[in-house]
């Protein structure tokens, strides 16, 4: 259960109304050079600077920010977030156009404003955590009006990875010496005979029988 700042909790219970603004913080890569470079939107009609760890800018969309709401829930399944933004403002042409932002840093907060008398009731609340899973840029038809949809992925995504990192006999002697996978490379290649002998050609003699004959022999290997 999540503890509410009181501040919040003042101004819920005054029923005297309340105004919810987001704010969505990208990390992208310099297309140049491969240096992160982070950019904030937020949902207002005016820039906002706040603390969140560091000092933060977030550039004013003027209600062009849209997201679904968020689902809060336990368990490891990684869940899907979209945001929409305008598609013809500086900001998101330098983040999304001129700097890459696929599977770089996303997080979306929650500020709460007291409309009475436009302070925040407490501290951003981290709402969603995660990379950007998807960025398409469309050019909208004649007349049209273009957006962005980002597909966030949350961070429960990072445990779904599998280990790209290979064993080999050379690597396992750094553990002082270990020869435990001395064999590895020929592993699957040997037959291995279990609770019989190994069976060759030259094993196999069929003896001569008394009338002369060859006849079929069927007799265990030696």
């Amino acid at each position: 259960m999540r503890d509410l700042d009181p501040a919040l909790l003042t101004l819920l219970r005054a029923r005297t109304g309340l105004k919810v603004i987001l704010l969505l913080w990208l990390v992208s890569k310099d297309r140049s050079t491969g240096a992160d470079v982070a950019q904030g939107f937020v949902s207002g009609d005016e820039d906002l600077t706040v603390t969140i760890g560091s000092s933060r800018t977030y550039a004013a969309t003027r209600g062009a920010m849209t997201s679904d709401a968020v689902t809060c829930e336990t368990g490891m399944q990684v869940r899907m977030h979209t945001v929409q933004l305008s598609g013809v403002s500086a900001e998101t042409d330098t983040a999304l156009r001129v700097n890459d932002p696929r599977f770089g840093l996303a997080e979306l907060h929650r500020i709460v404003i007291d409309p009475a008398t436009g302070a925040a009731a407490g501290p951003p609340v981290l709402l969603f955590r995660g990379v950007v899973d998807q960025a398409p840029i469309r050019t909208p038809e004649k007349g049209g009006r273009a957006s962005v949809t980002l597909t966030l992925a949350a961070s429960t995504r990072d445990m779904t990875r599998a280990l790209s990192l290979k064993w080999s006999d050379a690597s396992q002697q750094r553990r002082s010496g270990d020869r435990f996978l001395k064999y590895a490379d020929v592993s699957g290649e040997v037959d291995v005979w279990w609770g019989a002998r190994r069976q060759t050609a030259a094993a196999v003699t069929p003896p001569t029988t008394p009338g002369g004959g060859g006849g079929n022999y069927h007799g265990r290997p030696e």
